[in-house]
């Protein structure tokens, strides 16, 4: 159980969906079995948080680029664009209102 959990820490795999509630079950198990002191456990729990606080962020990021990428690759228009297209309605909107008060349009 302690390679187990050592190697979750080494390997940051895993530990992204574990709750502390669950490594913390794991560790007192640990502690009971007298394979890990109650100080190293404490450590170990936190560390083990910690990765995994680390690996969402990672998996976050990745998945925003990824994202990123792919909408990029389909060409959609970006908020920026859409706003830009919005301005030159609403002023092509304005100048046509200006075109029928003069009777040229």
């Amino acid at each position: 159980m302690r390679d187990l959990l050592s190697n979750m820490l080494s390997l940051g795999l895993g530990v992204v969906a574990i709750s502390k509630e669950q490594v913390e079950k794991m560790v007192d198990r640990l502690v009971k079995r007298g394979e890990m002191a109650p100080e190293e456990a404490k450590k170990m729990v936190s560390e083990i948080m910690e990765k995994g606080r680390e690996g969402r962020e990672q998996l976050a990021e990745s998945i925003r680029k990824q994202l990123k990428r792919a909408l990029s690759e389909l060409e959609l228009p970006t908020r920026d664009d859409l706003n830009a297209l919005k301005d030159r309605i609403q002023v092509l909107e304005e100048r046509l209102g200006q075109l029928e008060e003069e009777g040229d349009f």
